[in-house]
């Protein structure tokens, strides 16, 4: 008789397809009651998703100071000027300052900038130039 490991008795149990508009009214509710920091008890309490499906969900989707408006020309220029720099998304996202998640910053790089229709005004002023090297320079430290 085979053993089942945990990671697979955890995919059987756990679903992996879209969230349902039920499933975030759901997770919605189980966050008003437990807080934002407890996700293994709201895993538990939803049934259908884990800890980590949990939080990617509120974090990313669902979190109601995440800015779900289209970047700025602005932002696409500091989006490329940083990744051009090795930054990471996480980090541009911290960076940019305005309640992005590193996920929408990675999809538009890759949706529209990454593919040849960079920000026509890369010749960006002095003062962001000023603001970028003040930014790279707290990074280093």
């Amino acid at each position: 008789m085979l053993k089942e490991t945990r990671k697979a008795q955890k995919s059987l149990d756990t679903n992996v397809g879209h969230w349902s508009k039920e499933e975030d009214e759901k997770l919605k509710r189980l966050i008003k009651d437990f807080g934002a920091k407890r996700w293994r008890i709201i895993a538990s309490k939803m049934g259908t998703r884990d800890a980590k499906q949990c939080r990617e969900r509120f974090c990313g989707h669902l979190e109601k100071s995440i800015n779900k408006n289209p970047l700025s020309s602005f932002e696409d220029e500091m989006v490329v000027r940083y990744r051009e720099s090795n930054h990471g998304w996480a980090e541009i996202a911290k960076l940019l300052g305005n309640n992005r998640t590193p996920n929408q910053i990675k999809n538009n790089y890759n949706q529209r900038l990454s593919k040849g229709s960079k920000p026509s005004s890369l010749n960006l002023s002095s003062q962001i130039s000023r603001n970028v090297v003040c930014i790279d320079a707290s990074i280093s430290r």
